[in-house]
């Protein structure tokens, strides 16, 4: 039997108007700017183990697995993706845990170029071009959409 036992998190409203939006030089009147994100704290950058309402129910004994959205979804697309298997799987007492590898994780950045032909990946230098520039640059974009 599958219960919810927690609910996490804030989802924010679409703003219908950037559909319109077009692409052009220089600000116009009725423009939309997309604004910048700002945050305390990384999104996405909590790691399993240390979520307060994963050790609440651990401590409650709700749960023998846990894991969060992150993980399951590096997991369950595993055998598609590029950086699929980024994760941990860690066991303390009788409680497993599913987590995404704490330092540096690629599971923290938008990823490009997953479905492209090896010729046309983007290569990994220090450029505008190069594969952690374009996902600093995809990441910032999507948390301020």
């Amino acid at each position: 039997m599958i219960d919810t036992l927690a609910e996490a998190g804030e989802l924010f409203s679409y703003n219908g108007a950037f559909d319109k939006a077009r692409l052009r030089k220089g600000e116009k009147k009725g423009d939309i700017k997309l604004p910048e994100f700002k945050s305390e704290t990384s999104i996405g950058s909590c790691l399993t183990v240390a979520d307060p309402i994963i050790q609440k129910l651990a401590q409650e004994k709700k749960a023998d697995i846990f894991a969060t959205d992150v993980a399951l979804a590096a997991l369950m697309c595993s055998s598609k993706a590029q950086y699929a298997w980024d994760i941990t799987i860690k066991k303390f007492a009788s409680f497993i845990f599913i987590d995404k590898r704490d330092s540096d994780n690629i599971l923290d950045w938008q990823t490009i170029a997953e479905t492209a032909q090896p010729d046309f990946q983007a290569t990994d230098d220090d450029t505008i071009n190069g594969t952690k520039e374009l996902m600093a640059e995809a990441t910032r974009i999507n948390k301020s959409w």
